[in-house]
C-alpha cells in the first residue's frame, strides 16, 4: 500500500536546532557498546547518509546501516562513531559537526548502540571500504518526510509491549531493523513527524518478525 502525504520539510537550521535540544533515552549499566553516525548531508535536497554492508561479512551481510561499529577500549562513543564513519566511508572527523544524539538502541546481539547526529561540512569524498561496505548512498529527507513505509515490522517480546518498526524501500535498498528504529526517531525529533514505535499506522501492512524473545529495554523505555 502506498501512503501519500503533503508533509513539508523543515529548514535544515530547524532540524539541527531540534536535535541539539533533544534529550535522548540512555541505557545505563555495563553494556557492550557501539556507536553509529547519523550524518546529514547539506545538499540541495538534504539527505541522510547510509551504507550497504558487504555481502561477504559474517554478520548483517548486505544490510543497510548507518556508518558505525563497536567501541574500542579507551575511546569515547562519539570518537567511535566518527572513527567508524571514516573507516567505512572516508568521511573524516574534520568534515563532521556533531550536533547531538538519539536514544540508545539494543542490537540483536545485545549491544547498546548510541547514535550520534552530525552534519557533513567542507569538501569530502565518500569512498566505500571494500572489506566492509558494498555501497554508500543517501536518502533524501523529503522522501522520509512522507513516511513512505512499505510495511511495519512487528517485534514481539515475551516480557513487555511490542515494537512497531517501519520498513522503507528506497531505490534498490531496504531500510529496516535497528537502522529503521534510529531513522524513525530522527524523523520524529528532527522533522517533527508523528511517528512512534509503539503503534502501527493503518496505511501500511504489518509483518511479524520471526524471533520472539525477552526485551533488554527497561519496561518504560519507549513510553
Amino acid at each position: 500500500m502506498t501512503h501519500t502525504s503533503t508533509a513539508s520539510l523543515p529548514p535544515l537550521d530547524d532540524i539541527v536546532s531540534r536535535i541539539k535540544h533533544y534529550s535522548p533515552r540512555t541505557l545505563a549499566g555495563n553494556w557492550r557498546r557501539a556507536a553509529v553516525l547519523v550524518c546529514l548531508l547539506d545538499k540541495d535536497a538534504p539527505s541522510l547518509l547510509f551504507t550497504q554492508r558487504h555481502s561477504g561479512l559474517s554478520s548483517h551481510a548486505g544490510q543497510v546501516a548507518f556508518p558505525g561499529g563497536k567501541q574500542d577500549q579507551r575511546e569515547e562513543l562519539k570518537q567511535c562513531a566518527l572513527r567508524e564513519a571514516w573507516e567505512e566511508t572516508g568521511l573524516g572527523a574534520e568534515n563532521v559537526t556533531v550536533i547531538g544524539r538519539l536514544s540508545d538502541v539494543v542490537s540483536l546481539h545485545g549491544i547498546a548502540v548510541t547514535p550520534f547526529v552530525g552534519v557533513a561540512t567542507g569538501t569530502y569524498r565518500l569512498t566505500p571500504n571494500p572489506g566492509e561496505v558494498a555501497n554508500i548512498f543517501d536518502i533524501p529527507l523529503q522522501f522520509l518526510a512522507q513516511d513512505p513505509r512499505e510495511a511495519t515490522d512487528v517485534m514481539r517480546f515475551s516480557n513487555q509491549h511490542s515494537l512497531f518498526i517501519p520498513r522503507y524501500r528506497y531505490q534498490d535498498y531496504t531500510l529496516w531493523g535497528l537502522s529503521a528504529m534510529i531513522t524513525a526517531e530522527f524523523m520524529r525529533v528532527g522533522l517533527g513527524m508523528d511517528i512512534s514505535l509503539l503503534n502501527a499506522p493503518s496505511f501500511a501492512p504489518t509483518r511479524e518478525l520471526p524471533s520472539v524473545r525477552a526485551s533488554r529495554y527497561p519496561s518504560d523505555y519507549w513510553m
